[in-house]
């Protein structure tokens, strides 16, 4: 929210957790859930001294195939 690029990596062996910890269940939410609910409530928040603009790239190396 300050001017800081962020990577949210996880690491580890097969089966140790990293989606679960990563994403969660519907009731406890993981990780990407978390830090992106925090994020638009601080922009709620600061929405009248601060405007906020959020872009999330992408890419899909099959996309010119598809078409």
């Amino acid at each position: 929210m300050d001017g800081y690029n962020i990577c949210i990596f996880a690491y580890g062996q097969t089966g140790s957790g990293k989606t679960h910890t990563m994403e969660g269940r519907s009731e406890a939410r993981g990780v990407n859930y978390r830090a992106l609910d925090m994020l638009f409530r601080l922009a709620v928040e600061r929405r009248t001294s601060m405007k906020y603009e959020f872009k999330v790239p992408g890419s899909c190396p099959a996309l010119p195939q598809l078409m």
